[in-house]
């Protein structure tokens, strides 16, 4: 039986002590790497007028963001996976995804595609909320000035539309979520290999991974007090790492005979 999500937390916080300092010294290179790209941005994009620049600017930043960030937050995984493991975590994992241009090159290629699952399911399921939003806010009246006033009003339809999308982006993307886990363990593995393991193991884990996630939103919402990242971060990381674990083990209990399966946790 798979461990409840009360189970996932009381072994994150067992694997974390002892270890808090050091998690929160790892978690602050990357928190703070990202705090810093917004404060910079934001203290640039207050100086220039032209909403062109600022916008190429701003994609810029994105862009630097997920070339440095991304790797950097696999290691991140790495580091606390460590942890989990052997009770040590070593401060090498953080930046091992840089070492080298293929390591890193795996690394980007990975949450590159992530990324892109997520956008163009997103862009899918958003767009319908994005034209009845459109037409509730005027448009096409130019092109077709027969349209009713009452049309006007479905700017509650398109808010419930981009909601459900979301969620439903959420969902059907989820199937990935172990992709970066199964590729932190397994150096050799490539991206397209560690995502479609992770569609196999997820199908009997996904459920309690987002029963998890509701079980840690006071959690979350703490996070958004900014100090309380470094706390709140390692122990969410921890969180996921440690179902995780159990998620890819029960999988390949469940498919002893799957040679594809074959990695330990």
């Amino acid at each position: 039986m798979f461990p409840n999500s009360k189970v996932i937390k009381i072994n994150a916080l067992s694997a974390l002590k002892g270890n808090w300092a050091t998690a929160v010294s790892v978690i602050m290179i990357w928190v703070l790497f990202t705090f810093l790209l917004i404060v910079v941005g934001a203290l640039i994009c207050s100086f220039i007028e032209s909403a062109i620049i600022t916008t190429i600017f701003i994609t810029m930043l994105m862009l630097i963001a997920f070339l440095i960030g991304a790797p950097l937050f696999l290691g991140v995984l790495k580091y606390i996976w460590h942890i989990t493991d052997s009770g040590k975590g070593n401060i090498e994992d953080v930046f091992l995804y840089f070492s080298s241009r293929k390591m890193y090159f795996r690394a980007f290629n990975l949450m590159l595609q992530i990324l892109s699952k997520f956008v163009i399911v997103g862009s899918i399921l958003i767009v319908p909320s994005l034209v009845i939003e459109y037409i509730a806010n005027g448009g096409f009246q130019e092109i077709f000035s027969a349209i009713p006033l009452w049309l006007t009003n479905f700017w509650i339809i398109a808010l419930f539309l981009r909601a459900l999308g979301i969620m439903l982006t959420i969902i059907l993307t989820a199937k990935y979520y172990l992709a970066p886990f199964i590729f932190i363990i397994n150096d050799e593995i490539e991206p397209l290999k560690a995502m479609h393991l992770s569609q196999k193991a997820s199908k009997i884990s996904i459920w309690n991974f987002i029963g998890l996630i509701f079980t840690l939103m006071g959690w979350f919402v703490a996070s958004i007090l900014g100090v309380t990242l470094f706390f709140t971060v390692p122990y969410l990381i921890t969180c996921y790492i440690i179902h995780s674990r159990f998620a890819v083990y029960y999988y390949n209990e469940w498919v002893k005979n799957a040679p594809n399966l074959s990695f330990q946790v």
